[in-house]
């Protein structure tokens, strides 16, 4: 009969080994940027001229799309404004605003990106709206 020189691992051996893999797996693993960055926003209207504020913290870089066909520029503010420039009409509007979250401003890609509809009137007396999107 052959006999091996080579020692079996004990069980002790191989339950640390397959922990180890399963902690390298675990970090390795890529997370998605929902549960990287939470990202959020307010916003409030008067008549046609709506202000955003970035409601979360986890971003150095911003970027706006208000649904009209307007992007902004990569900036490090939390805030921005919009004029919706349709005529007056009396009636409500509604458009979807995107916010993108970068991690810094040269980053390249954001991290995350949500979008809502806001709700907006083309009225000649200023009739305000407001809501949130996001945590």
């Amino acid at each position: 009969m052959f006999q091996s020189s080579i020692k079996r691992p004990s069980r002790l051996t191989i339950a640390m080994t397959a922990t180890a893999l399963t902690l390298v797996v675990l970090f390795l693993q890529p997370v998605p940027a929902k549960a990287l960055a939470p990202l959020g926003y307010s916003w409030s209207c008067a008549s046609r001229f709506c202000s955003f504020y970035v409601t979360t913290s986890n971003h150095g870089a911003y970027q706006w799309n208000f649904g009209d066909g307007t992007i902004t520029g990569i900036t490090t503010s939390t805030s921005a404004s919009h004029f919706y420039n349709v005529p007056i009409d009396e009636q409500f509007h509604n458009v979807t605003v995107y916010l993108a979250g970068y991690s810094t401003p040269s980053s390249g890609s954001p991290d995350n990106i949500i979008g809502c509809q806001i709700t907006y009137a083309a009225s000649a007396v200023g009739i305000g709206t407001s809501g949130s999107c996001g945590p």
